[in-house]
């Protein structure tokens, strides 16, 4: 799919439409589950913004499409969490979300933030636990999009740029990562991209990611509490593998156990 056919969209509809499909949060389990709308109902919306994105309607796409509700252990809907399978779900259609807010967001702010992740994708070599990785720009997005953790090794220059470029939208909040390092901020992100946190890591390097929807529809201070529960869980096997939950999905790609990816600015 090329992003130069994608006409304006209406991001208020969308933002209604995707507030109305987010997943529910329960702290015990971790399980970001259905609010049971009709088959029918979900069908009509995911149409609706799928037009407006100019992609293919449901009936085109997998039944774990666009925007389908993030579910956990046991979900039929659920992608699978390993690397490499969840980077390339629904890839095409994430990176056309991900460039469409960028361009066509009617909040500059916003725009700046996203060219300023775009930039650090774009200028920035990639690896995950010490092997270097070659991904597209869909698959980078992917990975953003389904809650992936990126580190840049850059003494904190991107975390600062972000800072900047999100203005008074950029709040302070806390995570359960990095709690001995910096200051740490977060950002509502228009279109149903949800909420990108930001700061620096223990050895003062940037870090980001996207966070379940979820997190980012609550009031302060609640949300920020909510998001800590939704960052990161682990999964049932006997290896205890932690899994990061993005606002579309859910990646094996958390610091707590070096599967993280890493970013290294390539003119360093």
């Amino acid at each position: 799919m090329t992003i130069s056919n994608l006409g304006p969209t209406s991001f208020s509809t969308i933002q209604s439409d995707t507030t109305a499909l987010a997943p529910q949060a329960f702290q015990g389990d971790l399980i970001a589950s259905h609010g049971s709308p009709s088959n029918q109902l979900q069908q009509d919306r995911l149409q609706s913004i799928g037009k407006q994105l100019q992609l293919p309607s449901p009936s085109e796409l997998n039944t774990d499409s666009m925007l389908q509700d993030v579910q956990l252990t046991g979900s039929p809907n659920q992608n699978a969490a390993d690397f490499s399978i969840a980077i390339n779900d629904k890839a095409d259609q994430l990176h056309a979300l991900f460039e469409s807010v960028r361009i066509h967001s009617p909040s500059s702010t916003a725009t700046q933030v996203l060219n300023c992740l775009e930039d650090a994708f774009a200028q920035c070599s990639k690896s995950r636990s010490g092997e270097s990785l070659t991904l597209s720009a869909a698959q980078s997005h992917s990975a953003l999009l389904h809650g992936a953790h990126f580190v840049v090794n850059d003494h904190g220059a991107l975390a600062s740029e972000l800072r900047r470029a999100g203005g008074d939208a950029m709040h302070e909040r806390t995570s359960a990562h990095y709690q001995d390092a910096g200051k740490q901020y977060g950002m509502d992100l228009p279109g149903g991209l949800g909420h990108l946190l930001v700061g620096t890591n223990s050895e003062g390097h940037s870090f980001f990611q996207m966070e379940s929807p979820d997190a980012s529809s609550q009031q302060q201070p609640n949300r920020d509490k909510l998001s800590n529960l939704l960052g990161v869980s682990f999964s049932n096997s006997s290896a205890s593998i932690p899994i990061q939950h993005g606002p579309h999905g859910v990646i094996a790609a958390s610091e707590k156990n070096n599967t993280h990816m890493v970013l290294q600015p390539i003119n360093s």
